[in-house]
């Protein structure tokens, strides 16, 4: 007899944290996202003949701007041929994540907002009338 076996897609967890680790005593820092910087940490370590020390870790809701904009206040810091490491201070590192920590909050929760007032239908007592010109331009 046979049996109907449906296809589960599991989804992959969505990250939650922007972590930066430094590269043993060197100038490089990697700069990423995870659901687990733990768990990221002894991944890249494997490949890595160098201590990873985690230097800051920093929680969201919307990771991928966050990591997207720390890049993107390092970006002259970009080690050549690595898309998430970066030759510069951990001053550098601190001050992008200075920067981008609230920058990428209030711009993430405007935007909320925004898409959350485009879903919503004006009630009929909040539309205005037509001003006078509008009127006869629509007849």
């Amino acid at each position: 007899m046979a049996t109907n076996t449906s296809k589960v897609k599991l989804k992959a967890a969505k990250a939650t944290d922007v972590y930066c680790f430094q590269l043993g005593d060197t100038g490089c820092f990697k700069i990423g996202k995870s659901v687990n910087p733990n768990k990221r940490k002894g991944a890249f370590s494997t490949a890595s003949p160098v201590e990873l020390i985690e230097r800051r870790r920093e929680s969201s809701e919307h990771p991928e701007a966050l990591e997207k904009y720390i890049h993107e206040l390092l970006e002259p810091k970009r080690v050549l041929n690595r898309r998430e490491v970066f030759n510069a201070t951990i001053q550098e590192v601190s001050a992008a994540y200075g920067a981008a920590v609230p920058i990428v909050k209030e711009t993430e929760e405007l935007l909320d907002q925004a898409v959350a007032l485009a879903k919503s239908k004006p009630a009929n007592h909040t539309m205005l009338a037509p001003s006078d010109e509008v009127a006869d331009l629509y007849c």
